[in-house]
């Protein structure tokens, strides 16, 4: 049982959590997280999508600032520094600016970086790279940019390595599927970052690490493997991501996927909601085309076609009103 990680750490989490704005109350399997965290333990943690993943990343932050300006509060005087930094690596910019909304509503300081947000804030004469050095508490980056000289001189900053305490990494099954397949290699350089970063206690900063699948066995090891993780020296949170109320049925498609017609699809008119994900927004645009004209034909109304962009304005939508009726929003 560690200092945090235990009743008495569990109920000042919850009083501090309690206590932000908006108060927070967290589940028992998000409490145990976080206090393995403020123990200085390494956290892997496996939850299905919409179990809280994220909050292994704030609620802890939120308690480490809480105690850093009250330091009386502190367990067994085992605090943390002013003005803590966190680190969060994510794969894409989408990712990133999803949870910097969702940080930034819990009150937390987040900002991303990545080429367009360096750009943009360049305009306005900011550099956001320095101003990591002594402000953000919650800096969200993807892997590519760890080997940038941007961050190499960030890292060689005396305000940033005094701050900097936790270094998380979201989608860590990435390194798999990503980084071992050769699609992109800086995932497989998540570990070497991790002995790069200043020390916690003299030991390597605890890592926090996330995602809704991880699969026992050599995906599982793998990841450990290259994150530096070994048997005994992490905390593992594992809740099942099994969903009872989804099944998968298989269904033959006899229309070719290079063709214009898709009758096979066409029962999915007169559903309520259907959503068809395409893998090329070619193969999606023919077959939105080819569900247009149906509808059409049938006066059914709401059809709309999106496509994903990394951007603040990501989710593009054409709708076409097929029946005469006001679109939905």
């Amino acid at each position: 049982m560690g200092v945090y990680n235990s009743p008495e750490g569990h109920l000042l989490v919850k009083q501090i959590l309690g206590q932000n704005q908006p108060p927070i109350v967290p589940h028992d399997y998000q409490t145990e997280g976080v206090c393995a965290c403020l123990d200085g333990e390494s956290l892997l943690a496996t939850l299905p999508t919409g179990a809280g993943k994220t909050s292994y990343y704030s609620f802890t932050m939120l308690v480490m600032i809480a105690l850093s300006k009250a330091p009386e509060l502190a367990l067994e005087g085992k605090g943390f520094p002013k003005n803590p930094a966190m680190l969060v690596i994510l794969p894409t910019k989408a990712l990133q600016e999803d949870m910097r909304k969702g940080l930034t509503k819990l009150g937390l300081d987040a900002v991303v970086i990545n080429g367009d947000t360096v750009a943009d804030a360049s305009k306005q004469r900011v550099d956001l790279w320095k101003e990591c050095q002594k402000k953000h508490s919650m800096i969200l980056i993807s892997p590519e940019e760890l080997i940038s000289n941007a961050f190499r001189t960030l890292l060689a900053s005396p305000d940033f390595a005094a701050r900097l305490c936790r270094y998380g990494i979201d989608e860590a099954h990435l390194i798999v599927n990503w980084g071992k397949t050769g699609f992109r290699n800086a995932f497989m350089e998540l570990g070497h970052m991790r002995s790069r970063l200043p020390l916690v206690n003299n030991h390597l900063m605890p890592v926090i690490v996330t995602s809704a699948t991880i699969r026992p066995g050599e995906p599982m090891d793998t990841i450990c493997n290259v994150l530096g993780l070994t048997a005994g020296d992490y905390h593992l949170i594992r809740r099942s991501n099994l969903r009872p109320d989804i099944k998968i049925i298989i269904r033959e498609l006899s229309s070719s996927l290079s063709g214009l017609s898709f009758p096979e699809l066409d029962w999915i008119l007169e559903q309520n909601n259907t959503v068809i994900f395409c893998r090329t927004i070619g193969i999606g645009f023919r077959v939105a085309a080819y569900l247009w004209r149906t509808a059409i034909t049938k006066r059914l109304p709401r059809l709309g076609f999106w496509f994903s962009q990394l951007t603040d304005r990501r989710d593009f939508r054409f709708p076409v009103d097929c029946g005469g009726w006001p679109h939905p929003e």
